[in-house]
């Protein structure tokens, strides 16, 4: 599939994933080919570079912001939060700093830890927005129109937030007249959503995923996105999907030739402003993004893309800098480490500093450049420990919890897992749908963003970075709340984890469940010399923690 910008063109296959490869999907000038006389696109083009697109770090004055009321929240809304969510009581500092921002018009990047009320608090401001309406000049009639836009990355993220929505929205009658949900789904799914927008094409909130907009599009179902005012990205680091500092060949490639879709489809709403915008003054379209783990890298993407002309930073690093000062895990959440080996003394090694320096990371990226070039994959695959049944086992006995949730690498498939789970006598679930006794398993993309209410998460190998680590910590202690991560990986992973965690500033828990071969009785106190391993009887499973 194409989609052309001016004179390039962008090749991608948002919909290849789930729906084959082939599709067509419509280029630009025929999607956006509006009026005759509009300006061609290239000029558009031209127009946007001519504006450069500073970063300024943005922290204001939120000393006497005491309640929702003080940042500009409608009482009604207000009102209807104490009742919904009676665990808030008044908004945290990342609240404070993303409403006062909004409410001044600013561009923004906000950056804190997940449970912090990031999204709650877009959900009020968008739904605290007055709805705008547009005049027919033919007719002279007035319409409403779609005010607000929020892009997530996952359907069960955006029932979250219908959900979320529905309960600040009171006892309000036709709820989908103020908002609606798009995303891929059962049939049945997709058939009511499209039956929702066909009575009321224009909600003052639509929250979509990508991937389900342009599906739409693209069938030539239209969508009015002239009078639109907020823009806003939940999760936006994976909508986006920024390339890495030290990103390989391949992955740069990758792409090139494959667009994220939210980035087509902004692209896409973008360019149906500007085209109306030569016959009227329609004000500029305010941005948000919100990540727990936004970075300079996402900012720089959507400079690239000439998004906006000014963008204001809240919670980041300036260049060069270590972490932002919201980024940090809560201390309420506790860090285990459990290392599958056969060795009484395996430990998680002490690390104080970091071993890879910019030459190894260069020296890396062009070893593993040139075996891409030549054909080869030297990367190493992640295999599937039998051991993690078992260790599964006693951990969600130790814990005498089902409330968890069992993170896996998404090349790994979730359905071995569940098997060998449920030939141990655990039933678990691969959604939030089913009953809430059944323990959760996913792979941790999936399950970004969203209010699981769990305190145990368990993580099944290395993770793919400090990033991916974060949001699996996110799932736990949410809003203060206690909660454990449980890390499961090989001796000779050892090393890396104990970096990633000094990169992200945590530090692991001493966390032992030994198997006593006599009686099989978990034993949950910590030995404390090698005589007292020994008489507990040799496991192939040990915990520890630094």
């Amino acid at each position: 599939m194409i989609l052309r910008s001016g004179s390039k063109s962008l090749y991608t296959c948002w919909r290849c994933q789930t729906r084959g490869i082939g599709s067509k999907f419509p280029s630009a000038h025929s999607l956006l080919s509006m009026e005759k006389n509009a300006e061609s696109m290239e000029k558009i083009t031209e127009k946007r570079k001519k504006h450069e697109s500073p970063r300024e770090p943005l922290r204001l004055d939120s000393m006497e912001a005491a309640s929702f009321l003080d940042v500009h929240i409608k009482p009604q809304l207000v009102a209807t939060l104490q009742t919904a969510f009676p665990e808030v009581k008044k908004p945290t500092e990342p609240q404070k700093q993303l409403l006062l921002a909004l409410h001044h018009k600013y561009n923004l990047i906000l950056r804190s830890h997940a449970g912090t009320g990031k999204s709650l608090a877009l959900l009020l401001y968008l739904l605290s927005t007055q709805r705008v309406s547009h005049k027919d000049p033919a007719t002279s009639l007035s319409f409403l129109s779609i005010s607000c836009l929020l892009l997530v990355p996952s359907g069960d993220l955006a029932i979250q937030c219908k959900s979320w929505a529905y309960k600040l929205l009171g006892n309000l009658p036709e709820k989908e007249r103020v908002v609606q949900i798009l995303f891929r789904g059962s049939k049945e799914e997709e058939s009511e959503q499209d039956q929702y927008h066909s009575i009321h094409p224009r909600p003052h909130l639509l929250i979509a995923t990508p991937t389900r907009l342009l599906d739409l599009i693209s069938n030539n179902i239209r969508f009015d996105f002239r009078d639109l005012r907020i823009l806003a990205l939940d999760e936006a680091d994976l909508l986006i999907e920024p390339l890495k500092k030290y990103a390989l060949e391949k992955e740069i490639q990758k792409r090139k030739h494959h667009v994220p879709p939210a980035e087509i489809l902004i692209n896409y709403v973008l360019q149906q402003q500007e085209m109306w915008a030569t016959y009227a003054k329609l004000p500029n379209i305010h941005f948000v993004a919100i990540s727990a783990t936004a970075n300079q890298r996402l900012a720089a993407q959507i400079y690239k893309n000439k998004w906006v002309r000014a963008i204001s930073t809240i919670g980041m690093d300036p260049p060069g800098g270590v972490w932002g000062w919201d980024l940090r895990i809560p201390k309420s959440i506790q860090h285990s480490v459990l290392l599958s080996s056969t060795s009484l003394d395996a430990t998680l090694p002490t690390t104080t500093h970091f071993n890879k320096t910019i030459e190894d990371n260069i020296q890396r990226k062009e070893l593993l450049d040139q075996a891409w070039r030549e054909g080869k994959d030297i990367e190493p695959k992640p295999k599937f420990d039998e051991r993690w049944i078992s260790a599964i086992v006693k951990i969600l006995k130790h814990e005498n919890t089902r409330n968890a949730i069992i993170f896996l690498h998404h090349q790994l498939s979730l359905n071995k897992l569940r098997q060998g789970l449920n030939d141990e006598g655990i039933e678990t679930k691969l959604d939030m749908k089913t009953h809430k006794d059944k323990v959760m398993i996913a792979h941790p993309r999936a399950v970004r963003g969203l209010d699981l209410d769990i305190s145990l998460a368990i993580c099944l190998g290395l993770p793919q970075g400090g990033t991916e680590y974060i949001h699996i910590s996110g799932r736990v202690g949410r809003t203060g709340r206690p909660g454990k991560v449980i890390t499961i990986i090989s001796e000779g992973e050892a090393k890396e984890m104990a970096e990633l965690l000094l990169k992200i500033g945590c530090r692991s828990t001493t966390y032992w469940v030994q198997h006593d071969k006599s009686s099989t009785h978990i034993l949950t106190s910590t030995p404390k010399n090698q005589e007292d391993l020994e008489n507990q009887g040799e496991s192939d499973i040990n915990f520890v923690g630094t």
